[in-house]
């Protein structure tokens, strides 16, 4: 059974997955903040950390590897850290290890311990059941469990035009091709951002390409394709809070599968989803300005938990053509 929640509390949000998880994760916790709790979010990285400093201002946020490298040390560290905290609910970001939330949380002394089904989960005070929905939508039974009322608008990202007038943004599009390195089947080829580059820079309109430090040389690939003089490779140039500041400036974005197209739906900006392996309507961003583009192959989504590497033959993205991303992108920009 469900304990009566409390109005006030500390509540530790475990969201130890990438960038584009954290965001998924973040709207459901702002929702948390206003309630009343103070909320600590322990997350992966460095990067993560940023991240979740300018989406929840309001929250603690904690990265996992400034506790050290050594296994032990690390462990050792984030219960000592936990235990400080007097944690009255731990909540398991949706996807995060089952087995080791339950054990951490328990160990790291957490009166009440929601996470999801799996080994261990007799530990947990409550247990979350997934049901395959989206993953703001599981991951809002937290409030659920906490007695928060909200309705489906509440959960996803506010519009461009309820966040930033289209005159005060720049006429930009911005790029984010790459992915996580052992995700590569979930890019659409660099030769095809290139030849989309072409025909957005034709209409005088500048294109510019974020991404991470690792993601430069791929990003460069793309530029130098394009042969162009007004596409810009910005990865690894700018931090995370530059970053938001450069999508929120933006008229609209351009992305596989990947952080930035979370980052963008985050700051309101239209995104154009470029999709194969994986479904958007469980894993894109949860905005009513994004444009998913697609193949209609039999095969697709296949993206799964312990099928995360692909076929090694993603014709599911490599197949969409770029005229087919062009024209949804003239559907969003009036002056393409």
């Amino acid at each position: 059974m469900k304990p009566r929640p409390v109005s006030t509390g500390q509540i530790l949000v475990v969201a130890t997955h990438g960038i584009g998880d954290l965001v998924m994760t973040a709207k459901v916790t702002r929702l948390i903040i206003e309630a009343g709790y103070n909320v600590s979010v322990l997350v992966a990285g460095k990067v993560e950390r940023e991240v979740g400093l300018y989406l929840l201002p309001e929250a603690e946020c904690v990265a996992l590897s400034s506790f050290g490298k050594n296994k032990l040390t690390r462990l050792l560290g984030v219960l000592w850290w936990m235990r400080r905290r007097k944690i009255d609910y731990a909540l398991a970001q949706y996807g995060v290890n089952p087995p080791l939330f339950s054990l951490l949380t328990f160990w790291g002394g957490a009166k009440r311990r929601i996470g999801w089904a799996g080994r261990f989960s007799w530990l947990n005070t409550y247990t979350l059941i997934e049901e395959e929905g989206h993953k703001v939508v599981e991951t809002a039974k937290w409030l659920d469990y906490l007695g928060i009322d909200y309705g489906e608008d509440d959960l996803y990202w506010k519009c461009a035009d309820d966040v930033k007038s289209k005159k005060e943004r720049r006429q930009v599009v911005i790029f984010g091709p790459s992915s996580f390195y052992l995700e590569k089947h979930k890019r659409w080829p660099p030769d095809k951002f290139a030849k989309l580059a072409q025909r957005i820079t034709r209409k005088g309109v500048n294109v510019e390409i974020l991404g991470s430090a690792d993601e430069r040389d791929y990003c460069d690939n793309i530029v130098r394709m394009s042969n162009s003089d007004n596409v810009f490779n910005r990865a690894g140039e700018l931090s995370i809070s530059e970053s938001f500041s450069r999508l929120q400036a933006a008229h609209a974005v351009v992305a596989n599968c990947n952080a930035i197209s979370h980052m963008a739906a985050a700051v309101g900006v239209p995104v154009i989803g470029i999709y194969g392996p994986t479904d958007p309507h469980l894993t894109g961003p949860l905005c009513r300005n994004l444009v998913i583009v697609r193949t209609d192959k039999d095969c697709s989504p296949c993206y799964k938990k312990g099928y995360t590497t692909g076929c090694g033959d993603p014709a599911c993205i490599e197949d969409i053509s770029v005229d087919v991303v062009y024209e949804a992108l003239c559907g969003v920009l009036e002056f393409l």
